[in-house]
């Protein structure tokens, strides 16, 4: 029996039978072997819980290869653990306060994490040894280039700075935000970076030279997140004040404005294939074709703002996370924009969702101190 998605009244409209397919034939083998591994809506068990922070976990990512899980907390440390048996591998211990967000380099040998002390430490892989520093102010945002060889950052100073990974020598502070910086991206080809800030503006900067290209304004509050397509070809960003924009890139001018009624934008993702834009609000999730900002659909049954969404890297699968809510992850089926499964075991908020590259598990960190692993596919 074909499943609900690919029926001419589907909740998206798509219609493999008459096209226009937005997530046809690609779709199709990856909506099975996704939805049918779990029940719509079924409570799902974790594969492991990964024990041993002491206080809330903001982050928990997968290394490139997927062999590994690093975790920042509010203890000051940050772990790295083994997939899929989730055993910790070590403790990096070197924060003087609370830790914000880690990042993987792209070859998986370093992770780099930053907090309210306003240092970046990076660290070796697995052995958890300091490579190198990186001072600075409180930092909300990390982000290495693709080629691994520098790493952005976003403070509660109102810069960015571009750093030399394996010196940690700064190479270009760029300033020109009013407000803390809340995220930093470089685009897939490491030619750009873009910045978001509570000044209610984005920026898109040169990375060779640390120039100023063009300030997205636009929004008329806080500025949550600012990210390229996977192309390049675009920026979306997502603000406090309802709604997210698609802009060119690197003219910057205004493709569409996305008016979300579910409250303030609080995080964003694109779908691998870039053709679709997810964005979280309070207890709803919208999803817009790309480019144009054709509203989809709303996934709905989370009760507090979504924080954290992520596609799975073949695009049948969301997943989201909300802060003061229900204390759970859920998946969706992006097809037909169904629950897939609840994924209950946190006691606290869910701070952030994480796919594993080959899109086997997903990692979700909670402020009940804790990181779980899923899994997705069997």
């Amino acid at each position: 029996m074909m499943p609900p998605a690919f029926r001419s009244d589907s909740h998206f409209g798509v219609r493999c039978h008459d096209k226009p397919a937005m997530l046809c034939r690609e779709s199709l083998s990856a909506f099975f072997a996704a939805v049918l591994t779990l029940a719509a809506g079924e409570a799902a068990e974790p594969l492991v819980k990964l024990k041993g922070h002491s206080a809330t976990v903001h982050r928990a990512v997968f290394s490139p290869d997927g062999s590994y899980i690093a975790s920042a907390s509010d203890d000051k440390n940050v772990r790295i653990w083994s997939v899929p048996d989730g055993k910790p591998i070590a403790e990096l211990v070197g924060h003087k306060d609370r830790v914000w967000s880690v990042a993987f380099s792209p070859d998986g040998k370093l992770v780099a994490s930053s907090g309210f002390d306003g240092q970046i430490l990076l660290w070796t892989v697995p052995g958890g040894e300091i490579q190198s520093r990186i001072d600075g102010a409180g930092i909300w945002s990390i982000a290495f280039s693709p080629d691994g060889r520098s790493l952005a950052s976003g403070s509660s100073n109102h810069t960015v700075k571009i750093s030399s990974v394996e010196s940690g020598e700064s190479e270009h502070v760029l300033a020109g935000h009013s407000g803390y910086v809340t995220s930093v991206h470089f685009d897939p080809n490491g030619e750009f970076l873009v910045s978001a800030s509570d000044d209610k503006t984005a920026r898109l900067w040169s990375v060779a030279d640390g120039k100023s290209l063009v300030v997205l304004k636009g929004h008329t509050q806080r500025v949550n997140d600012a990210l390229f397509s996977p192309d390049s070809s675009m920026i979306a960003t997502v603000s406090d004040d309802r709604t997210a924009q698609l802009w060119k890139v690197p003219s910057g001018e205004p493709i569409v404005e996305m008016e979300a009624k579910s409250d303030q934008g609080k995080s964003a993702a694109f779908s691998a294939d870039g053709k679709l834009l997810a964005t979280g609000h309070y207890r709803t999730i919208h999803l817009w074709g790309v480019p144009r900002g054709r509203p989809l659909g709303e996934l709905k049954g989370h009760t507090g703002q979504v924080l954290s969404i992520a596609f799975s890297p073949d695009g049948s699968l969301l997943a989201s996370a909300t802060w003061n809510g229900d204390h759970v992850a859920r998946l969706w089926s992006v097809p037909d924009g169904k629950a897939v499964a609840v994924l209950r075991g946190h006691t606290s908020t869910v701070n952030s969702v994480s796919f594993s590259p080959d899109g086997q598990y997903l990692a979700t960190a909670s402020n009940d101190g804790s990181v779980r692993l899923w899994s997705i596919k069997p």
